[in-house]
């Protein structure tokens, strides 16, 4: 924070057991000289992801899915789902064939389904930008279980939450995992007194951080790989269930 690195940091370190520390440093807003403090709430991005993916091994201990269905039993638009065969680099023109076999939900958690972000594939990144679909419409990288690649499957994951528990994603978080475990501050949605609370974010420029002021109101991307807020304080609740194999301050959601 001294050398300008960072504005500010909540920093908290947990064991099974107890919280061993949890300190809050710098600015959350340094245009408006509001200092850090420990109920400061950031967007989390994809340490969103843990979360969705603890939903669906409820939904899998629930019975209402298998690890290795087809993600098409569930949502009919990830069914025939094709592979590239070719991609040509000059004008994203491809073409593609049909894949070994479906992705599976195994594939989903395991970032093995074939799919991929923008940011992390130039060849996925020229398609979408000709095509203007979704990424999660796109034709498949590789063949579903052959290789690891980081992508949207986590958002996939929450789309069957939704389907399968008849609920949004905001909903079914804060009944079964964000209540039992205390978690008052984590949601996709703060409410303005909350929201109040919101670290500003930088981007790195030649000259230092540039600071992007909060929106008047603040407006989420919904989704299971990403866009919750959250505060040290509740994630470390949420850790502190999975040390514990599932089971928090008497609280079970898990086996282990």
């Amino acid at each position: 924070i001294d050398n300008g690195e960072i504005p500010g940091v909540v920093a908290a370190v947990v064991n099974k057991d107890r919280v061993l520390y949890r300190n809050a440093l710098g600015k959350r807003d340094v245009a408006r000289g509001v200092p850090m403090a420990n109920d400061t709430l950031f967007r989390i991005a994809s340490m969103t992801k843990p979360i969705t993916s603890v939903g669906i091994m409820m939904l899998l201990e629930q019975g209402k899915l298998d690890l290795d269905d087809p993600v098409g039993r569930h949502l009919p638009a990830y069914r025939g789902r094709e592979v590239l065969a070719t991609f040509n680099e000059k004008d994203a023109t491809h073409t593609t064939r049909p894949a070994r076999r479906e992705m599976t939900i195994r594939d989903l958690l395991t970032h093995t389904a074939g799919l991929s972000y923008p940011f992390t594939s130039a060849t996925i990144l020229a398609i979408q930008a000709k095509t203007g679909k979704d990424p999660k419409e796109l034709p498949l990288l590789f063949e579903p279980g052959s290789r690891w690649h980081y992508s949207p499957a986590t958002g996939v994951l929450g789309d069957i939450i939704e389907k399968l528990s008849g609920q949004t994603i905001e909903a079914w978080d804060q009944t079964r995992i964000f209540g039992p475990l205390g978690m008052v501050d984590t949601t996709y949605v703060p409410a303005p007194d909350k929201a109040s609370r919101l670290a500003t974010t930088h981007q790195r420029e030649s000259g230092g951080l540039v600071e992007n002021p909060n929106p008047p109101m603040y407006a989420p991307d919904v989704r299971g790989d990403g866009g919750l807020v959250s505060t040290a304080s509740d994630y470390s609740a949420f850790l502190q269930m999975l040390l514990n194999e599932g089971r928090w301050q008497g609280k079970r959601l898990l086996r282990p």
